[in-house]
């Protein structure tokens, strides 16, 4: 499983669970200081910038499930799709999408992700 976002607590936490579960975790990350802390809790650490798909596409190769979660601002969109598509490509079976907004707000962002989710 890849894991977007994998030094977020809630990332972290997943972690966690998964390699308590003896379930094979890749956590992707933005800076090299997240690095050592990850692996020392079991988890592959690969590079990710949600804004390049090619290190999307090198962080999807031979996963499965992808528990995706990206900030939130003016490219949220765009790295949801990007990440999406990526995961299609890569034949990833199932994706998570970690989302607290929108609920039935109607702002510009909320519409697209409201149709990324569908």
């Amino acid at each position: 499983m890849l894991i977007c976002g994998g030094n977020s607590p809630l990332g972290k936490q997943l972690i966690r669970c998964l390699i308590h579960k003896n379930i094979n975790v890749r956590a992707g990350v933005r800076s090299e200081r997240a690095e050592e802390e990850l692996r020392s809790l079991g988890a592959e650490v690969v590079f990710l910038n949600h804004n390049s798909p090619s290190t999307v596409k090198i962080a999807m190769k031979n996963v499965d499930k992808l528990f995706l979660v990206t900030g939130f601002g003016e490219k949220m969109v765009k790295q949801t799709q990007t990440l999406v598509d990526e995961a299609k490509l890569a034949n990833v079976s199932h994706i998570i999408k970690i989302s607290t907004l929108c609920g039935g707000l109607s702002d510009k962002y909320c519409t697209s992700i409201d149709l990324l989710h569908r």
